[in-house]
């Protein structure tokens, strides 16, 4: 009776052991043929450690000598014929699908149903025998011991083995584009688990962005993902939630801060196409991914949640290129071009006078980020670059301090804000797009796409509306009337394109921005998280038809408008420069950043002064006077050119249209040398960084 007994142990054992190793196989967890030979003995070794463990309890309370209860446990060994049809591939009609997912588990039910009944005919038929000592229950508890340790053993080995065998994300940071933006992210295997250390900041959220690797290998597109996050803190807890690929750009998972454990200092992702079983997780082991998909992951970021209690307010900077004071119709312009922009100073403190550091776009808008002159952040002229170290830039300053950053800046049009060019810095998400190319049309009924700048307007809204939980910066430029070239969908925008000169084309380029500016901070004013926002619309420089860039004042004078809660709307005439933006919009947000040299200090106090090259011409003005410096200088190499520094002058009070005025620097020369003092300083200064 020992013989069959142990017949029919080693066989049930065996369909036990190798039930488990067909189960794992299927979800995942059997890397490799030793990991499969480790969970069929695990398995087997684990079964027959509970029957003998069974029968230990049993002998020692009752112990017997009579076989009926030996022969009894024979035959409950024989439920693992349940077991069969799912190492067979059996097929079945199953009523309903959900039954064919589970089946697996559901022959395992039996198999324990059955056994469990048998174990008690097994049970009654020991308490129903003759009596004897208790020799057996001590040699069994010591077939036990071995037999579980056995299973431990090669349990151990097989987890340590699918640990080995997970998919490995890589831990450096690369930038990665996907529809025309670039984020930093990390390319992230299917059930490979990404572990950051993360320094909380209190009441932040955590927020992820995601979108398909380009070159994946799956035929069909991934649709979305189940993505997992994983935070170790004061306690540890997993946040789960499906991120759907829409194709219209980098997607947003937020995990919010009431699901953030206090004092997180770990945080892990992970994703899967189709949603994590509970007892997957339960497993705490995830099951290794032979297929090779990849999606990008960026983050965590920390950001700061968008409550109505938080007085901090989101920010949004437009940068409309060409655009100077002379064409507001508000402020003189020979046309009606702007009727929004007009309407938008009565919610605006609005800046007529300001002036831009040069007439270039890189130099401007890096001014406008940075705070500082083109001789610091050394973007001027042919001189692109690289933004010092020491430069900080507002979208730094502000993602530090919990907000989301965002730039818009067609780069794919603008070489010179491509990624790469150092605008990118501090920005958490970089978009590059721009086409004026209307697309194929599908669908007759549906709207007509955006196109050219009204199209970066679009994005920046959209992007705004997918993070609002979170407060958020936004930098737009929109360089379209730089292109001077007449498009399209300009018709009905007061012009044509049989007579789109330079002039007309401008104008109607401008008035078709205006119409789109306005659409923009309409639709984000209706945002309901969005509406406590400052909004700054500014320009580079003023239209010039004709290259070289100049140092006129049509050129060198832009508007400038804030609207911000709080802020009352009121027309400032004083004398102002873009290095003042960043200061303004961080001491709104209550951040010390460029010595504050805020705008909403009343009166404002700063040197207008710009420049261009080569060779280096700085000038400044007051408002009467313009001085003129030709450095006869490269400010970056400190080479100089020509016979040595020039200055003229000239009395803006005496600027007539159509008349050249007269350089009077030598009936003024004390202005002339006190200004001239006062730009050489400036030049020291600010090119100390480059010495």
């Amino acid at each position: 009776m020992l013989a069959i007994y142990l017949l029919t142990l080693g066989v049930s054992a065996g369909v036990v052991g190798v039930f488990f190793r067909t189960m794992l196989a299927e979800a995942g967890y059997i890397p490799e043929f030793q990991a499969g030979v480790a969970v069929a003995v695990g398995a087997a070794s684990a079964y027959i450690a509970s029957q003998l463990l069974f029968m230990t309890v049993i002998r020692f309370f009752w112990p017997t000598r009579s076989h009926v209860p030996v022969l009894a446990d024979c035959v409950s060994h024989g439920s693992v014929i349940f077991l069969l049809p799912a190492l067979s591939g059996t097929e079945f009609n199953w009523p309903h699908p959900i039954l064919e997912r589970v089946a697996p588990l559901i022959f395992f039910g039996l198999f324990l149903g059955a056994h469990t009944v048998l174990k008690l005919f097994s049970f009654y038929a020991v308490i129903q025998a003759e009596p004897c000592i208790r020799l057996v229950s001590e040699l069994l508890a010591v077939a036990v011991l071995v037999f579980a340790m056995w299973a431990y053993v090669t349990v151990t080995w097989w987890l340590e083995s699918v640990r080995g065998f997970q998919p490995r994300a890589t831990t450096d940071l690369a930038a990665y584009e996907y529809e025309g933006a670039y984020a930093v992210a990390r390319a992230v295997p299917e059930g490979a688990l990404v572990e950051t250390a993360i320094a909380q900041t209190p009441g932040a959220g955590l927020t992820f962005r995601w979108a398909p690797l380009a070159d994946a290998t799956d035929d069909e597109p991934l649709a979305g993902v189940f993505a997992s996050v994983t935070m170790d803190g004061e306690e540890t807890s997993t946040y789960s939630a499906w991120v759907p690929f829409d194709g219209a750009g980098w997607s947003v998972m937020e995990v919010p801060s009431d699901a953030v454990p206090e004092n997180l200092t770990t945080c892990g992702v992970f994703w899967y196409e189709e949603q994590e079983p509970k007892w997957r997780s339960a497993m705490g082991i995830r099951p290794i991914i032979q297929e090779g998909r990849e999606v990008m992951v960026a983050g965590p970021f920390a950001h700061a949640p968008a409550t109505p209690d938080d007085a901090r307010p989101n920010v949004v900077i437009v940068v409309v290129d060409g655009l100077g004071t002379d064409r507001v119709s508000e402020f003189g312009g020979r046309e009606e071009l702007t009727p929004f922009l007009d309407n938008f100073e009565q919610l605006a403190v609005t800046f007529p006078n300001m002036y831009t550091p040069a007439p270039y776009p890189e130099s401007a808008l890096m001014t406008i980020l940075t705070g500082v002159s083109p001789l610091t952040h050394g973007y001027l002229g042919e001189h692109q670059g690289p933004l010092p170290e020491s430069s900080a830039t507002l979208a730094e300053a502000l993602g530090a301090s919990g907000y989301a950053t965002a730039a818009f800046t067609e780069g794919e049009a603008r070489t010179g804000f491509a990624f790469g060019s150092g605008f990118e810095r501090g920005f958490e998400h970089y978009d590059v797009s721009y086409t004026t190319e209307e697309p194929v049309v599908v669908n007759e009924a549906a709207e007509p796409a955006a196109l050219g700048s009204a199209r970066t307007l679009a994005r920046a809204l959209h992007w705004i509306n997918l993070n609002q939980h979170a407060k958020f910066a936004v930098v737009a430029y929109l360089g379209e009337l730089r292109d001077m070239t007449y498009h399209s969908y300009y018709d009905g925008a007061g012009a044509t394109e049989g007579k789109a000169t330079n002039d007309a084309t401008y104008n109607a380029g401008l008035r078709h921005l205006d119409e789109h500016i306005g659409e923009f901070i309409r639709g984000l004013r209706g945002l309901e998280l969005a509406q406590n926002a400052c909004v700054v619309v500014t320009s580079t420089h003023g239209a010039d038809f004709t290259p070289p860039a100049k140092l006129t004042e049509s050129v060198l004078r832009i508007p400038m408008w804030i609207a911000a809660p709080g802020l009352e709307p009121v027309m400032r005439t004083d004398l102002a420069s873009l290095e003042q933006v960043a200061p303004t919009v961080a001491g709104l947000a209550g951040i010390d950043f460029a010595d504050n040299r805020s705008l909403l200090v009343n009166p404002v106090t700063v040197d207008a002064i710009s420049m261009a090259t080569p060779p280096l011409v700085l000038t400044i003005r007051n408002d009467r006077w313009r001085m003129y410096w030709s450095t006869q200088l490269d400010p970056f190499t400190q080479a100089r050119s020509g016979d040595g520094p020039k200055a003229s002058l000239y009395d803006l009070t005496r600027l007539r249209t159509g008349q050249t005025l007269q350089d009077v620097a030598s009936q003024h020369p004390d202005i002339v040398q006190r200004w001239t003092a006062r730009l050489q300083a400036y030049l020291e200064n600010q090119t100390a960084v480059w010495r």
